[in-house]
């Protein structure tokens, strides 16, 4: 979420962790369930739909498929808007070299889908 865990949600989220309330194969989807809930942050909520359009934007938008330009693109995303420019900039050059005479990555661009996807940057 972009933050240190506060205290309270991390022993939280560790218990039901190591209880076994939820699979950990479910886990992350919990916690992306609980941050966007309505007792949730909205601060949280805000981050991950952010994370999302990034991912919507590289994916959906380009039509990008490189696992590795992906990460990087969502790892520099750390809540600021500085970071969303910073990822959305990554993408646009990776897809400005995929679609050169020197690109080799297959891309399928899906229109209509996500038209809006960081339009706001």
């Amino acid at each position: 979420l972009g933050r240190a865990p506060d205290d309270t949600g991390f022993d939280y989220w560790t218990g039901i962790l190591d209880s076994g309330a939820v699979e950990r194969s479910e886990f992350i989807l919990a916690m992306i369930d609980g941050a966007k809930a309505a007792t949730g942050s909205a601060a949280d909520a805000q981050f991950l739909e952010t994370k999302a359009e990034i991912g919507a934007y590289y994916a959906v938008v380009n039509g990008l498929n490189n696992v590795s330009v992906a990460n990087t693109a969502m790892q520099t995303f750390d809540g600021s808007i500085a970071s969303v420019v910073e990822a959305k900039e990554l993408i646009d050059d990776h897809a400005a070299l995929v679609d050169s005479a020197l690109g080799t990555e297959f891309t399928i661009s899906v229109t209509g889908l996500v038209d809006d996807a960081l339009d706001w940057i």
